[in-house]
């Protein structure tokens, strides 16, 4: 899995070649299941057709279980598509990076953790900013003393928190220099200050031009003027309905209302 590391693009299935409009994600009658040992069984997601424009900020929310890590995790190849229908097929364009609910670090520097991965290596501006905007540069000037960046994480080094090793997979995937990035509920585990300000630098300002496909139970996020778009998924791995805020309340659907409502 692409887990907070970019992947070559594009990835894709084979039917979708006719298509002429490019779209940076294009699904179209999809079923994606986690094995083939899955078939004949209901699959995680159910005839999805979602297609993301170049630059476009989408929110997908719905309850738990609904399949929205599947979808991530179907964009980078990790699933199977299992319905044979004409015209079922699905792309995205470009360097994909994805980001995933539980982070992971290796055992090494704070800057390799973070440049690992990337084609360009080492690029103290690119760096500094990607830091900066991911919300670690407190945690590196606090560790000035102990090597700051060049300190050692993991067995042997410093143990780092939940949310300091989630920054650190954010910042690794943002270091990468992606084209389309997946976000698999990333700021939950973070404080809310510290998730708004990420939000806010990181994945609207800083990632603006990429496109971003970006998963949260955060209903704060939703009527933020810069998301283009909110998917929500239903309970049994449909697509139940997108739109902007104001017009998924609009639909009168009581379960759609209720899972965007902000609390």
């Amino acid at each position: 899995a692409a887990s907070a590391a970019a992947a070559e693009g594009p990835r894709s299935s084979t039917s979708l070649s006719g298509k002429s409009e490019v779209y940076a994600v294009d699904v179209s009658h999809c079923s994606f299941a986690w094995g083939r040992d899955s078939i004949g069984t209901s699959p995680a997601l159910q005839d999805i057709t979602l297609r993301v424009a170049p630059g476009e900020l989408v929110v997908v929310i719905g309850p738990v279980g609904a399949g929205k890590s599947t979808l991530l995790h179907s964009l980078v190849g990790d699933t199977v598509q299992v319905n044979e229908r004409t015209g079922a097929g699905w792309k995205v364009q470009g360097k994909v990076a994805l980001v995933e609910q539980t982070p992971w670090v290796q055992n090494t520097t704070i800057r390799d953790n973070i440049v690992f991965g990337a084609e360009f290596g080492y690029d103290q501006e690119m760096f500094r900013e990607v830091v900066r905007r991911c919300g670690l540069l407190r945690d590196l000037q606090g560790l000035v003393g102990r090597g700051g960046e060049m300190m050692e994480v993991g067995e042997g080094g410093i143990a780092l928190s939940g949310g300091q090793r989630q920054r650190v997979s954010l910042a690794r995937a943002v270091y990468s220099d992606p084209d389309v990035c997946l976000f698999d509920d990333v700021l939950s585990s973070l404080d809310v200050s510290v998730g708004r300000r990420i939000w806010d630098e990181c994945l609207v300002d800083f990632l603006r031009g990429k496109t971003r496909v970006v998963v949260t139970h955060q209903t704060h996020f939703l009527e933020h003027p810069a998301v283009d778009r909110i998917v929500v998924l239903d309970a049994r791995g449909r697509l139940r309905a997108e739109g902007s805020y104001a017009e998924l309340l609009a639909l009168g659907d009581r379960e759609v209302i209720d899972l965007s409502l902000i609390h």
